[in-house]
């Protein structure tokens, strides 16, 4: 070996290390096998990469091309989108759908003159609402996407809401002067728009038109009230028909297409093996991507993308559920939701179902598991609430009808409810707080119908009083849970320091205080002129 240079090499380095004290023996050790670890994660890593990436979801319903089936086969002379649509599209700026509801202002007089200028547009509304059914064909810009459910959003909700106040703004017009006729041509139009809207395929779709339904509810009450004199007895007959056929329905919100949707993002988002299982793919991120992400305009290139997919794609799929597990979780919502759907609505609570949605959102791996399923999940609620809520307000809207042809048979009020059945509406509907019938009485000679509202007490049919002092019988009709009511009574205590409408009823009919609610809103208008 001394004749060796590199052996002896060798030999002086083996006998160095050997005598290397313990600590640094160890540490170089766990170093090497550490990096043999970390190298060992490495190569499992890229391998399931590369299993992740080769994953591909398995479409088998093509949902939009079902939904459009039926509108295909339709004439399209019956069809009610494409002229929204149209007219939509002529319409200015200022006419938008939160001026509905307001009174005067610079916005409100531009819609008066423009309407004064184009009688055409009322006629085209009219024409459009018409036509029996909406028609509304789903397409996305791009012909070539393969596109879901959940890119199918139309603006047609919006457009339709724009076209409900030139409706509202000529009733009030045509109330003004008088003009019985197109009073009514109105309000048939605008209660024909919920049922087109309810039509679409979305939750949104019914949420909208229920909205909207309420509107109507409200509109025709407050001319009822103010200006009774414009509805002659058939008109009055002819306009609870009308409310009759909006509330003679299960609803305006239909949940089985929020399941569709739900089952549409599943099957492009995991792959099948045919058993129930799946894993979730890269498609499946970039579609929780879209939903989720906040780039605030920031364009960022494909490829970038792409290459970001592939590093962090393996360790999303990991953490998220599989298929069936989050069709389970699914499921296991939707049971506890339908649980209280299926009750009515002053008995409905909804608290094991926002339970189990907060506990899923409150921890992190959990709200990360199951991204799909959160995604959907809060707005069932909320829809659950529009939709109970506008049936409500239009069934008193038949009960104000019944009170005013009471009124004209019989030259007063009725000192109870009870005397409009059977001869001028066949029940008393329930108040939706409560689970009694509607709350009524006549003060002062005129009458005063209300319901509980959201605090469940009695207060003689008083209307919410803002902060700033204005009245708004309308806001107590918010609705909330008697859990949650609990938990807000116990956390303020204090009735005085509570918000105005838990300390208030919602006023459904009232001519005094539509009177009034009148008289503040043209006070408020020359105020800011």
């Amino acid at each position: 070996a001394f004749g060796d240079p590199r052996q002896t090499a060798r030999l002086i380095r083996r006998a160095k290390r050997r005598i290397r004290p313990l600590p640094v023996r160890l540490v170089l050790s766990g170093a090497k096998w550490s990096a043999l670890a970390v190298g060992m994660l490495i190569l499992v890593y890229m391998s399931y990469g590369v299993y992740f990436l080769m994953g591909s979801p398995n479409v088998e319903r093509d949902y939009v091309a079902e939904l459009n089936a039926p509108v295909l086969a339709t004439p399209e002379s019956d069809r009610a989108a494409p002229l929204y649509i149209e007219i939509a599209e002529s319409l200015p700026m200022h006419v938008h759908p939160w001026h509905a509801r307001l009174r005067g202002g610079e916005n409100w007089e531009a819609t008066v003159t423009y309407i004064a200028e184009n009688p055409d547009v009322v006629t085209r509304i009219h024409e459009a609402t018409d036509r029996p059914t909406l028609g509304k064909y789903l397409a996305h810009p791009d012909p070539h996407y393969q596109a879901l459910l959940l890119d199918m959003y139309s603006p047609l909700l919006n457009e339709a809401r724009r076209l409900y106040t030139v409706l509202v703004v000529d009733l009030r017009a045509a109330a003004a002067s008088g003009d019985s006729a197109r009073v009514m041509q109105n309000l048939r139009s605008m209660s024909v728009l919920p049922s087109h809207l309810a039509e679409g395929p979305f939750l949104i779709s019914g949420v909208i038109a229920a909205h909207t339904a309420k509107e109507w509810a409200q509109e025709m009450v407050d001319l009822l009230a103010l200006s009774p004199g414009v509805f002659s007895d058939e008109d009055l007959v002819s306009i609870d028909a009308m409310a009759h056929s909006l509330h003679d329905r299960s609803g305006f919100v239909d949940y089985s297409s929020e399941r569709m949707t739900i089952d549409d993002v599943i099957q492009h988002a995991f792959t099948d093996d045919g058993k129930g299982g799946g894993r979730l793919t890269r498609q499946g991120i970039e579609i929780l991507d879209s939903l989720y992400a906040d780039r605030s305009g920031v364009v960022i290139p494909r490829w970038r993308y792409d290459a970001g997919v592939a590093l962090v794609g393996p360790a999303y799929n990991i953490m998220h559920a599989g298929r069936r597990e989050t069709r389970e979780m699914i499921d296991r919502l939707f049971s506890s939701f339908e649980e209280e759907l299926a009750k009515p609505l002053w008995d409905r609570d909804f608290q094991k179902f926002i339970d189990l949605s907060a506990m899923l959102e409150r921890d992190p791996s959990t709200e990360r598991r199951y991204a799909v399923v959160l995604m959907m999940m809060p707005a069932l609620t909320r829809a659950s609430a529009h939709d109970a809520i506008a049936i409500h307000r239009i069934k008193a809207s038949r009960v104000a009808i019944a009170l005013e042809r009471f009124r004209r048979a019989e030259g007063r009020w009725p000192h109870a409810l009870e005397e409009l059945t059977p001869g001028y509406i066949e029940s008393i509907p329930k108040d939706a707080f409560d689970g009694c019938v509607l709350k009524y009485r006549v003060r002062d000679g005129e009458p005063i119908l209300y319901s509980v509202g959201a605090d469940r007490v009695d207060r003689a049919g008083t209307p919410t009083v803002t902060a700033k002092g204005a009245v708004d019988p309308e806001l107590a009709g918010q609705w909330i849970s008697r859990s949650h009511l609990r938990t807000l009574n116990e956390r303020i205590s204090d009735p005085a320091q509570r918000a105005p409408w838990r300390n208030a009823d919602w006023v459904l009919f009232s001519p005094a205080i539509a009177r009034l609610v009148d008289e503040q809103a043209r006070t408020k208008v020359n105020d800011e002129d």
